[in-house]
């Protein structure tokens, strides 16, 4: 049974023993995302002018290297269903790394990969770091896991760690009534440009379990204010916020529910520049952003200052890298 594993220690102490993560045993679970909307999408608000102010004082924040990039990214699964389509891994993956080279993130917070996914994707990245956190069993005998990228020349790591969204954190365990085990991966590091510490979190809430999303909504919170204390800290994640399935009720309970202690903040809200691109990140490969529909998000704490909020809607020979958009953030610490 799942939870008469061991479970190392956390959090780990060292790069090295934070690679050193079980691997759960694999159940057969079937699920499927829902269909989207071929409705026509939603157009791009206008780019700010050049001249701005807040855009200009980003900008040399951006060149001095001290704000740094961070984004979310659900690069969905290597879906055997999909292994002839237009869709599949091995026609998405050099979208994926596309995508990232062209943003040039400083950390990614990534949803979803197979262990065969994760390795083309530390293969093509070398310059960045992985910490894996725990691979989770999920759909056809696979493995998934909530990886975390951050570049090697400007993060030192000092400690990295994972717990299980469930009533149990920090055992292997299945949480509520998900449909397969759930976890968040952290890392703590140092930024050696501006020698500023913070955390950086990476999950994946439960779709098909509301129940799920709300306590991990909970759990996630009071983790949070245990690990991190009074340090910055960013937590990266595709939420399943779906409307038609109570994501408002999540979403409130992750960035309001004053009982719940310091709420996480929504980076979209708070940033110096509006947002840019469209206003969904969930696309089910048709379009840029299903309109509203936004799943996936960037959460920060109240000493980081958001600069920037994007979701980005690229396309590679007019297709998308994965079924969500990227959503990325310039924050400053």
């Amino acid at each position: 049974m799942i939870n008469k594993l061991t479970f190392p220690p956390l959090p780990a102490t060292s790069p090295a023993a934070a690679k050193q993560v079980p691997v759960l045993p694999v159940i057969d679970v079937s699920k499927r995302l829902p269909q989207v909307s071929t409705a026509t999408p939603e157009a791009a608000p206008p780019p700010i002018p050049v001249t701005s102010v807040s855009t200009q004082e980003t900008n040399r924040k951006r060149d001095k290297g001290t704000s740094l990039r961070a984004m979310t990214f659900n690069v969905r699964w290597d879906d055997e269903e999909l292994q002839e389509e237009k869709h599949a891994w091995k026609q998405r993956k050099e979208r994926v790394v596309r995508t990232i080279g062209l943003h040039k993130p400083d950390l990614i917070g990534l949803q979803e990969p197979f262990t065969h996914q994760l390795t083309d994707l530390i293969s093509a990245l070398p310059d960045y770091e992985c910490y894996r956190g725990i691979g989770l069993p999920c759909e056809n005998q696979q493995r998934a896991y909530n990886p975390i990228f951050y570049r090697k020349e400007r993060f030192e790591l000092f400690q990295s760690g994972f717990f299980f969204l469930s009533q149990t954190p920090n055992q292997p365990s299945l949480g509520w009534t998900a449909s397969i085990p759930r976890s968040v991966s952290w890392v703590y590091l140092k930024d050696r440009y501006t020698n500023k510490e913070f955390f950086f979190f990476n999950t994946h809430f439960d779709y098909l379990s509301k129940l799920a999303r709300d306590e991990s909504a909970r759990l996630l919170r009071q983790k949070i204010g245990e690990i991190a204390g009074k340090k910055p800290f960013l937590v990266a994640g595709d939420f399943n916020i779906f409307p038609d399935i109570g994501g408002e009720e999540t979403l409130y309970l992750l960035t309001e529910a004053e009982e719940l202690g310091m709420p996480l903040l929504d980076a979209q809200k708070i940033s110096e520049t509006p947002h840019s691109g469209p206003t969904g990140s969930w696309s089910g490969f048709k379009e840029a952003g299903e309109p509203g529909i936004k799943p996936d998000f960037l959460f920060v704490g109240p000493q980081v200052i958001v600069l920037t909020h994007a979701i980005l809607s690229d396309t590679f020979e007019g297709e998308f890298a994965s079924d969500h958009l990227p959503v990325m953030v310039d924050v400053s610490l």
